[in-house]
């Protein structure tokens, strides 16, 4: 998702005349895309930005976006006073105006009041990376508030693209010779399409009948709204990916519990037992969270025993992270 959102902020800024340059030295404007999803990551943006100080003599200008300028905000300025733009994920559609004012001699502009917006961030003007496969996000910020999560801080709340939206950039990205796209969200199946009400998986088949692209790709999956209809839909589509990505976190009920993850372990394995029963090989991947505030020795073995019930062919294994602003700091 981070790589996209760059890919669409230069689309934006190339629309608007801007030219990428491959360098920082060559670079009049460099912007900082972040992401705060681990700990210690704030401290790695300043310790980036330390670095950049000593360009600002040259006359650059330097932005730092995305997560840990959303969850840092204006204390960005204070220690980076070299900074002069500071722009959370949700005002990346502002960004041009916002340039404007930097251009005006404005040095403190700020993009960090834009979380509660219901608008998604269009990306007509994406600036691909890849000449065969395309990122297309189809739904923006979260709306679970997962305990240990700093998403929804940094975010915003869910809003789905229009399918019509969504379909009319898959059939651009065929035309353009794209055969492989990639459809993110932090929770793709969340998926709701704002007019239609259009579902996840009916979103699916559509993209995955679009003349000219090969493969459809999905991530993340939330066990929450994994019903049996996704499972269907990559069975009769040959072009969908025979893979999903669905974090468990944790195989304990009460550890999902003081989560706030909204399912149970034998929810969990209920949804396992349709990727299992599929008629296409499904490959299985997952995330865990290990050390979670108030996680016993024998929790710990009912996630062990959970993977090796579901034999996945992945595991992202984490230890946990004490995020700002989460439940789980308290706890």
């Amino acid at each position: 998702m981070n790589v996209h959102d760059s890919e669409k902020v230069i689309g934006t800024l190339i629309q608007q005349g801007y030219q990428q340059v491959q360098t920082v030295e060559a670079a009049d404007l460099v912007l900082y895309n972040t992401c705060s999803i681990r700990d210690k990551a704030e401290q790695k943006v300043f310790h980036r930005l330390n670095d950049y100080k000593k360009l600002q003599s040259q006359g650059k200008k330097f932005a730092v976006i995305g997560c840990v300028a959303q969850q840092e905000g204006e204390k960005i300025f204070e220690k980076a006073p070299y900074v002069s733009l500071v722009a959370g994920s949700a005002s990346y559609r502002n960004l041009p105006a916002m340039l404007v004012q930097i251009e005006a001699g404005n040095n403190r502009v700020t993009g960090l009041d834009d979380r509660q917006t219901d608008q998604a961030f269009e990306t007509e003007f994406t600036a691909r990376s890849n000449p065969h496969r395309g990122y297309i996000t189809i739904i923006e910020g979260c709306d679970k508030f997962c305990a240990y999560c700093v998403v929804p801080y940094t975010r915003g709340k869910e809003r789905s693209r229009t399918s019509d939206s969504v379909m009319a950039e898959s059939r651009q990205m065929a035309d353009l010779g794209y055969t492989d796209v990639q459809l993110l969200g932090q929770n793709v199946n969340a998926y709701n399409d704002p007019l239609s009400k259009k579902t996840f998986a009916e979103l699916l088949h559509a993209v995955g009948e679009v003349p000219g692209i090969r493969r459809v790709r999905f991530t993340t999956s939330h066990p929450r709204h994994f019903g049996k209809d996704i499972v269907d839909a990559i069975d009769s589509l040959p072009s969908l990916c025979d893979h999903v990505h669905l974090p468990v976190q944790s195989g304990s009920s009460r550890v999902l519990k003081a989560m706030n993850r909204e399912y149970t372990r034998e929810m969990y394995l209920e949804k396992i037992s349709w990727i299992k029963a599929a008629k296409r090989q499904i490959a299985l991947t997952t995330d865990v969270i290990v050390g979670f505030p108030g996680e016993t020795a024998a929790e710990f073995e009912e996630t062990i025993t959970l993977l090796h019930e579901c034999g996945f062919d992945g595991v992202f294994s984490f230890k946990y992270s004490p995020r700002p602003n989460t439940p789980a700091l308290d706890d």
